[in-house]
């Protein structure tokens, strides 16, 4: 599960896959929530004839493709997860 910081890290993204899978929610509707994954099924209720478990249900499968490995290892073994470390390796030092 993502914290809160890795879901406003990559809330673009996240924004990005809902309107993909429900194309009449509108980005300005989803900054709305503040990034608060709960208030989505409430939002987009209101537009679609689908049931909030239905809903609840593709979110959370949407949310697993940002909730990584790399994250989960890194955060148990240093802390740091993976956007927040440097792309570029630090030399090797003796």
């Amino acid at each position: 599960m993502l914290t809160q910081e890795q879901i406003n890290f990559k809330w673009g993204e996240i924004k990005a896959g809902v309107r993909n899978i429900w194309s009449d929610i509108s980005e300005r509707e989803l900054d709305e929530t503040k990034a608060n994954i709960s208030q989505i099924p409430n939002l987009i209720s209101k537009k679609y004839l689908e049931t909030h478990q239905s809903i609840t249900q593709k979110l959370e499968k949407l949310m697993e493709t940002f909730d990584n490995d790399t994250d989960k290892e890194h955060l148990l073994n240093d802390g740091i997860s993976s956007y927040q470390r440097s792309p570029i390796p630090t030399p090797y030092k003796h």
